[in-house]
């Protein structure tokens, strides 16, 4: 029996349970559900406290809350499930999820859910079990993100300290129309991830290096961030946008002494 079966088993077994976490994001379309999202159980209360539960031996997490939103009435054959509202299901995973994650969820719901007035209004219930958190974290999302990498990566160099990324930014480079996955405008600095898979695929990389001669013709400095990169190397990217930035800075400097030297 998968997570899913036995959430829903578990939510059939506790009159007016409701369905959250991995299954409600799923049901819900998010875009990208971290595989670390457990499946939730929430039992709705009557005060305004909430109490978040340990994981069970069934990897099912029970916790007791009052929603944020009503719960959608969903039939699974003979039965009428309830499955909680998008705003229900972002609480519930973010509070699973370690910080980075629930930024890339967050970036994923916001980007799919019409679900911002929702969220920024529980988060500052400042009673409420995890609202604190949430307001921390929503001031670091951007809905313009693509892909949970994406995101993570972006919190990864905010947190680092290298701040001015845009997720998904607008360029015209050779008279060809690019997003670039995460930008720095200032410096000019495009970062392209590329997937696990990605190299496998020579049309692929060919496309690629098209891509990059022409952001560097449009006065971009591309660089290229592997999968292994962000879960494995994570200094290597650091270093890579360090020396982007030297090298632009001092092209800068050259051409202000060239610009001083002509108005002598």
């Amino acid at each position: 029996m998968t997570r899913q079966s036995r959430a829903i088993a578990a939510a059939r077994s506790h009159r007016g349970g409701v369905i959250s976490g991995a299954t409600a994001a799923r049901a819900h379309r998010h875009p990208w559900p971290a595989s670390g999202i457990p499946e939730i159980i929430v039992a709705r209360r009557s005060n305004s406290h909430s109490r978040h539960g340990d994981l069970g031996a069934d990897d099912i997490r029970r916790i007791s809350r009052n929603l944020a939103r009503p719960p959608e009435t969903v039939p699974v054959g003979d039965v009428k499930l309830l499955l909680a509202a998008p705003v229900d299901t972002t609480i519930d995973c973010v509070a699973a999820l370690p910080d980075d994650e629930a930024v890339a969820f967050l970036d994923g719901a916001l980007r799919t859910w019409d679900i911002g007035r929702d969220l920024h209004q529980w988060a500052h219930q400042s009673r409420k079990h995890g609202c604190r958190r949430m307001r921390d974290l929503l001031p670091r999302t951007d809905a313009r993100a693509e892909s949970r990498p994406e995101s993570i990566l972006r919190y990864r160099l905010n947190s680092a300290g290298y701040h001015g990324w845009v997720p998904q930014f607008p360029v015209t480079a050779g008279n060809v129309g690019h997003f670039i996955d995460l930008a720095d405008p200032y410096h000019r600095i495009a970062l392209e991830f590329h997937g696990a898979g990605h190299w496998d695929d020579p049309r692929q990389r060919q496309a690629d290096a098209e891509r990059a001669n022409r952001l560097r013709q449009a006065d971009w400095y591309p660089i290229e961030v592997t999968a292994s990169d962000l879960w494995g190397n994570f200094p290597r990217i650091l270093r890579s946008i360090d020396e982007a930035r030297r090298t632009i800075e001092e092209e800068w400097a050259a051409a202000r002494i060239i610009q001083q030297s002509r108005w002598r």
